[in-house]
């Protein structure tokens, strides 16, 4: 009964809405959760943080509906080494100003997976539900700025890196998950 209302509340926005469409830059930045696995004669496991960055890029198809809110569905491609893929989000918008809103939404990250090279590093084709919450600013007629929140849903690993040393431990491996993300957007929209 529930999808039922909120796919209706859905449709009801849709049909009353005016739409945008919009390409955007998503440069983002994450302190990535490292686990290391060392194999041989003292093997151990030890955590650490690592910086991680990318950007990806955005197609948006957003509906304005009515009294401030608004509901934008995003699709994204993310070129990377170890975290790549693409994204596909649906966001709830609220303008509380004609310039200013807020945003939440859940945004899904299909990451591709690849094998690496035999003494290298791989990538893991995991799914990866993120939580959103931000916050958007419009410059202009046309262009937008955001940042967001995004907190990992499962916290999957989603890549590694092999080390191999001529002394012991002979391999250490490092398992990347990625727990949130912080992106800004930057973004150009007009209307249909």
């Amino acid at each position: 009964m529930k999808k039922t209302f909120a796919f209706l509340i859905i449709i009801n926005v849709c049909i009353i809405a005016q739409g945008q469409f919009g390409l955007g830059l998503e440069p983002f930045a994450s302190l990535a959760t490292v686990e290391k696995i060392s194999f041989g004669p003292a093997g151990n496991k030890a955590n650490e943080l690592s910086f991680e960055w990318n950007l990806g890029f955005t197609l948006s198809l957003m509906f304005e509906g009515t009294d401030n809110l608004s509901i934008s569905l995003r699709a994204g491609l993310i070129p990377g080494n170890l975290y790549g893929g693409i994204d596909g989000g649906f966001y709830w918008i609220y303008n509380f100003t004609k310039d200013k809103y807020l945003i939440a939404g859940v945004n899904t990250h299909l990451n591709a997976g690849f094998e690496g090279s035999h003494n290298g590093a791989g990538s893991e084709a995991v799914t990866i539900p993120f939580l959103i919450i931000g916050g958007g600013y419009k410059f202009s007629k046309h262009g937008l700025a955001e940042l967001q929140f995004n907190y990992s849903l499962n916290n999957v690993s989603y890549g590694f890196k092999r080390e191999t040393r001529s002394i012991p431990p002979y391999y250490i491996y490092h398992y990347y998950k990625m727990p949130w993300i912080i992106k800004l957007s930057m973004s150009y929209e007009w209307e249909l």
